[in-house]
Parts: C-alpha cells; structure tokens; sequence
C-alpha cells in the first residue's frame, strides 16, 4: 500500500512546486496515473519509490515512512522510468546480481517466459537492442520481479500493436493479488481493460484517486446521435456525440478514459468531480 499524507514538494533550485498537498491511499491493484506533461506525475513515482523526498508531508509504503529507507521498504519497490538504464549489460547479468539479490520474490521462470514472449534473447546487450526491443526487455524483467509496488512510466512507449497486446496479456498473467501497480501513460487503450483505479493530476494538484468499480458507478459513457439532455460534457467525434452522463446502475458502462480526461480540463470538470469524489 502507498499512502501520501498532505504531500508537496517544491524544486530545491528552481522553487518550482511539483505537487501540491497531495493525500491518497492505494491498495493493491492495477492504477492508472493521469496528467498533462508537467503535472507531476513523474515527480509522483519518484516519491513512491522513495528516490525523491517529500518537501512536506509524509509518503509511507506498506506502513515505513518513506524517509526512513530501510531495506525492507525498498526491496518492495521496483520502478522503470521511460528511459531506464539498466545497470547491466545484459538481462541475464541484471537477473544475476540483481533481481536474485534485492527482490526475494524474484521468478526466473516467470522471467524466461516473458521475455520468449517478446522474443527477446536473455544475453543480448542491451545496448545493442532498439527502444522497443529494450522496453519490452526491461518490462519482461519488472513483472518477474513480483515486487510488492510496481511503478512503470510509459512501458507501452515504443512497442508496435502487437507488442502491446502481448504486455497486456503478460501484466493480466503476472500480476498477482496483494501487488500495487501504478501505470503512467498516455496510450490508455492498450492496456485499459487492466486498470482498476484511476489517479488524475493537475498542474501539480490532485483531481481524484478512485477505483474504477466507484467511478462507472457514478458515471456513465456513451455514444449518441444527438447529445443527451442529461449529458454532464460532451465531445463531438466526427458526426457522433461522445458524452459523459449520470451512471445508470442498471446498466452500467466502461469508462471512456479519453473522455473523463478531456472533461477534466472543460468548464463541466468541476461538477463531474463533485459526483466522482462522493
């Protein structure tokens, strides 16, 4: 579990503030973080990964202050940022002397199957390989890892069609219940029918943290001819009406992702929030 409690934290250099007194608990799951470039999202991962430090407030994982950095903390934690650089040559060395060391529930088998997934050949140097071939190596490996908090940064970054579909399937495989996954990306699609939280920011603020089951219970999506009357925001998708209405618990529908996004940053956001966060 990842709880922030009244968090900011503001650029030492700069004075630029990154996030702003952001408070939310997550359990395990798969979540989506959401946000515009500059949101804080980044910034985010690197506090619940503990490799940045609140400038106020406090960041526990699993119960341990963030600032305190014991072992046992960190070794629950495995982030990848969109442009990760392994301290290895190769996946097999990285295996080696690092997954077997630091993450006691580290799967080799899981890890070969994985990566005989992707196609990728354990002892090729990774230096040698494309950013899809890297990116779909270094996913391979996070998922063998099978730490308690899984943080990746744009892991479908760089991957044809084909390849997404097949990291889909290897999180639907892999991931198991009691591990925290956090997802920040743009490519929503790829891997929406995993997720079940969502966590949207802006400009440094937190819009809402809710899971998925608690947001198609309050709202609803859809596609229309003419947009409804009771439509809470509504986007005009080349001759078709894409809207977001009051959730109808008779017949609920999947959230459109894209959708709830945009109206984030519409005149209506501030009614759809009031209903998300109750």
């Amino acid at each position: 579990m990842i709880e922030f409690s009244d968090v900011s934290f503001t650029y030492p250099y700069s004075g630029a503030a990154a996030l702003r007194n952001i408070s939310l608990s997550i359990d395990e799951g798969i979540y989506l973080l959401l946000g515009e470039n500059g949101a804080g999202k980044t910034t985010f991962l690197h506090l619940a990964a503990s490799l940045l430090l609140p400038s106020s407030g406090c960041v526990t994982i699993n119960g341990s202050d963030s600032r305190d950095r014991k072992p046992s903390t960190l070794r629950s934690v495995f982030f990848t940022a969109d442009d990760t650089e392994m301290p290895a040559d190769t996946i097999s060395t990285l295996a080696r002397l690092h997954g077997r060391v630091f993450y006691p529930r580290f799967d080799s088998a899981m890890l070969d199957e994985n990566l005989a997934a992707f196609g990728i050949n354990p002892s090729i140097p990774l230096s040698s390989m494309s950013l899809g071939q890297r990116k779909k190596a270094i996913a391979a490996y996070a998922l063998a890892l099978r730490a308690d908090i899984l943080l990746l940064d744009e892991p479908a970054n760089g991957l044809d069609i084909g390849s997404r579909d097949i990291l889909r399937s290897l999180m639907a495989r892999c991931v198991e219940p009691g591990q925290t996954v956090i997802v920040s990306t743009h490519t929503t699609a790829d891997l929406q029918p995993l997720f079940d939280g969502i966590i949207m920011l802006r400009q440094s603020n937190l819009l809402f943290c809710n899971t998925t089951a608690h947001i198609a219970s309050r709202l609803g999506f859809g596609i229309y001819n003419i947009p409804p009357r009771e439509a809470l925001f509504t986007m005009n998708d080349i001759g078709r009406f894409r809207s977001i209405v009051p959730a109808d618990p008779l017949s609920p529908s999947e959230i459109d992702i894209h959708l709830l996004y945009s109206s984030m940053y519409s005149p209506e956001s501030r009614n759809i929030l009031n209903i998300i966060n109750t």
